[in-house]
């Protein structure tokens, strides 16, 4: 996949999580935590999961839904795994 700014990931996650829980893309924020503030379970997280890679291209691993809980911490995971850092992407 080719290299992605933060602004790509941060819409295509937002509208993700806006389709799988039916919510304005206005009432969710990039440190919205995914599972207390947002209310996913795990079978939403995994839709979304499903969501981004059949609509935008974007590989989320599952261990990285056990190890993040905001959007924001998502996108930095998503660069890590790539070797990247997000600043320099920016």
């Amino acid at each position: 996949m080719p290299q992605q700014s933060r602004t790509y990931l941060q819409s295509a996650i937002i509208s993700a999580v806006s389709k799988v829980k039916s919510l304005s893309i206005t009432g969710i924020a990039t440190e919205s935590d995914l599972v207390y503030d947002l209310n996913m379970d795990s079978l939403e997280l995994q839709e979304m999961v499903i969501m981004l890679e059949e609509d935008y291209g974007i590989t989320i691993q599952d261990q990285d839904l056990v190890e993040v809980r905001t959007i924001s911490q998502l996108i930095e995971r998503w660069y890590q795994r790539r070797g990247m850092m997000l600043s320099s992407v920016e």
